[in-house]
């Protein structure tokens, strides 16, 4: 019975969400699965499992996430609590704060970045936290190669 509603709970986070190309959202998106953008958000998004911003995709409004994949367009603060990785063609407008944070040459960043705090703060829906983990609040933040 208990593993029933932990299968379903963990199915939910392993879920991909796709916005496609030529789509406009307006509103706050949650999701608590995966969520790729192709197309244009305004408003802000939450997402428990990894967000992907495809080339052409962008975001005007904040992020949170645990990890995310930027190839497209931000325009707003982003907090990471995993992974942060922006490729080539990203091109981010705001600050982040994320644990690790890897980019790749010509990636555009501009912004201040904090590598501290977003240890210590697991993705949310609606402000409630979703992983009760406890974080060792004197670790530090490293940068991936």
């Amino acid at each position: 019975m208990f593993n029933k509603a932990k299968r379903s709970s963990e199915e939910a986070i392993d879920a991909r969400n796709h916005v496609a190309a030529g789509t406009l959202l307006k509103g706050t998106i949650e999701s608590q699965g995966g969520l790729r953008i192709d197309g244009r958000i305004e408003g802000e998004v939450e997402a428990i499992g990894k967000l992907v911003i495809g080339e052409k995709g962008e975001i005007k409004g904040n992020i949170t996430c645990k990890d995310a994949e930027i190839e497209g367009k931000v325009n707003g603060n982003i907090n990471s609590s995993g992974l942060l990785y922006l490729k080539q063609s990203a091109v981010i407008h705001g600050d982040i704060t994320a644990h690790l944070i890897k980019m790749d040459p010509g990636a555009v960043f501009i912004g201040q970045s904090d590598m501290r705090s977003a240890s210590q703060q697991a993705p949310s829906l609606n402000g409630q936290k979703v992983n009760n983990e406890k974080v060792n609040k004197d670790s530090k933040a490293k940068a991936v190669q």
